[in-house]
């Protein structure tokens, strides 16, 4: 069969091109097409970069100031000082993958009522987004802690996303904290045990979108011995957390860490069991600590830096006779090559 030409009508009066020749000018449009998509897509790169970059240039100069108010040893403490040199990598254009995230705390004296410190965890983006914040003082009861973490909360979102506050917040700390800080001894937390409803046990299955920051995680572990609760957290994409204990206790430190700014987190799962026939807080533990787990598996690069070895998570949670919650948060059965396919779910 002789060639076949067909002639298509041109829109600008120009001569009609062969098939072969329209087919190659509607690859060479699409590759053009594509090719400004990538630049745009570049340009938008180039554009979180630099924007980027600015953040962390003002997160610096922010540590700096600091450092110069606070130069004691012991007053500004860096938890990973390598965070710091990713971070000015970053600015400087070395490092191009988003550098680590800022944490540390500052210790001051308030007064003449005692000693505040003041945990702080920056998101990148940090300061067109509201830090991560959390104080904490001996000389705070768990009452009071609660209430000068609630009231610091709602004074840093009176201040204009933009601008540099952490020097702001210590003075609103320096100027407030004698308000919440009692130097009597019988105002300290009673003993746990004390608590309202004694004859229920609580175990509380939670989720989060991620746990990330070490200032979190460390004060988790920390919230956990002065509420006198035992569960794990499992840090990472996604985080899981279960705290368990006498029902006023495992409500006290949910209601504390829920207030904390997260991306999202939510209760799964609540379990309620009132104690009978002999039964104590302790006899009903799954957990006889909270601690951290890490399940990091041995390759990690790219999306699953950050993703726990589900597997394992699964083994870890058959061996405390609880293995049934692991669907509750996936939506599969916990056997072990389940497990691991659930490690890629958001």
């Amino acid at each position: 069969m002789a060639g076949l030409v067909v002639r298509l009508r041109p829109e600008n009066g120009s001569p009609a091109m062969s098939a072969p020749a329209a087919a190659e000018a509607a690859a060479a449009e699409l590759r053009l097409l594509l090719d400004l998509e990538q630049l745009e897509g570049e340009m938008e790169r180039m554009m979180d970069h630099q924007e980027l970059a600015e953040t962390c240039q003002l997160q610096l100069t922010e540590l700096e100031m600091l450092a110069a108010m606070f130069p004691q040893p012991g007053e500004l403490k860096v938890i990973d000082p390598a965070a710091v040199a990713e971070m000015t990598e970053f600015v400087e254009g070395s490092l191009h993958d988003p550098p680590a995230r800022l944490d540390y705390t500052i210790a001051f004296q308030t007064g003449d009522q005692g000693k505040l410190e003041l945990s702080v965890h920056l998101p990148l983006d940090y300061p067109n987004v509201e830090p991560d914040l959390f104080v904490r003082s001996d000389g705070l009861n768990r009452a009071q802690s609660h209430t000068i973490n609630q009231h610091l909360a709602e004074h840093v979102r009176t201040l204009e996303p933009g601008q540099l506050y952490i020097g702001t917040v210590v003075a609103w700390l320096q100027d407030n904290a004698d308000k919440y800080i009692q130097n009597d001894a019988q105002t300290k937390d009673e003993p746990t045990e004390q608590c309202e409803a004694p004859d229920v046990f609580t175990r509380l299955w939670i989720y989060s979108h991620h746990i990330y920051s070490k200032v979190k995680r460390r004060d988790m572990l920390e919230l956990a011995k002065d509420c006198a609760v035992t569960g794990f957290s499992l840090p990472g994409k996604p985080g899981i957390i279960c705290v368990e204990g006498p029902a006023a206790n495992t409500a006290d430190w949910w209601k504390r860490v829920k207030a904390w700014n997260w991306k999202r987190i939510m209760l799964k799962k609540q379990e309620e069991i009132p104690l009978a026939d002999g039964a104590t807080h302790d006899s009903l533990r799954l957990f006889s600590v909270f601690e951290e787990l890490n399940f990091l598996p041995a390759v990690r690069s790219g999306a699953n830096e950050h993703r726990m070895d589900m597997g394992r998570f699964f083994q870890f949670l058959e061996e405390h006779h609880c293995a049934q919650v692991f669907k509750d948060y996936f939506g599969v059965s916990g056997r072990p090559a389940a497990a691991a396919a659930a490690t890629g779910k958001d």
